[in-house]
């Protein structure tokens, strides 16, 4: 039987520094901004698509940055029908 090696190599080409990123400072912003808002970029995904629910009426889903998920809002049947369940 024939058999067929191949062989890759990586070669990797970085800029020299200094150079220009897109890099967010969210603790920065936060004490910018009387310690408010996001400190992450993953917590300001989560408010950001929190917020966006909230002006749907649909918040079904919580917050999962949040140690002890749970539901922040919803209709009051939903929210009963969760807590009573539980």
């Amino acid at each position: 039987p024939e058999s067929l090696k191949l062989h890759f190599q990586e070669e990797e080409h970085l800029l020299e520094s200094p150079y220009d990123t897109n890099y967010t400072d969210y603790e920065d912003l936060w004490n910018k901004n009387n310690k408010t808002g996001p400190r992450s970029q993953e917590i300001c995904k989560e408010w950001c698509l929190s917020n966006f629910l909230k002006t749907c009426g649909e918040c079904y889903r919580g917050f999962t940055m949040i140690e002890n998920s749970r539901i922040l809002c919803g209709t009051r049947e939903e929210i009963l029908k969760i807590y009573l369940n539980a």
